[in-house]
């Protein structure tokens, strides 16, 4: 498969509530990184099959959880899903050092993300 789901986000009114639950409910490691409101969330051993993701504030009222999807380019992802129904949410923004990510909703109105990681070299 060209395109796997590879992070997810979960944004939260109390982060020291919710991080606190994952950690005690499924035992995943829960990092604040450094100068940033923002934590890693390991949900496995490096090389052990599924995702790790981050915790945020919630930014806006009816902020969801997020699924990223990776694509090798954001914007010819974001051209096929005009193409197909979807609609655009938040067009290509990078994330320095990481690459570019970008958020679509599809036809039934479910919001994903991009992520196109930044070429090295």
């Amino acid at each position: 498969m060209p395109n796997p789901v590879i992070y997810f986000e979960l944004p939260a009114d109390n982060v020291p509530r919710v991080k606190a639950f994952y950690e005690k409910t499924f035992g995943w490691a829960i990092t604040r990184l450094p100068g940033m409101d923002y934590y890693a969330i390991t949900t496995k051993p490096a090389g052990e099959p599924g995702i790790d993701g981050g915790l945020m504030p919630r930014k806006m009222p009816r902020q969801t959880a997020l699924c990223y999807i990776h694509v090798e380019s954001v914007d010819a992802a974001l051209k096929k899903i005009r193409e197909n129904g979807g609609m655009v949410l938040i067009g290509k923004t990078p994330i320095p050092g990481f690459g570019w990510f970008a958020v679509f909703r599809d036809p039934d109105r479910n919001p994903l993300g991009l992520h196109e990681m930044e070429r090295q070299g």
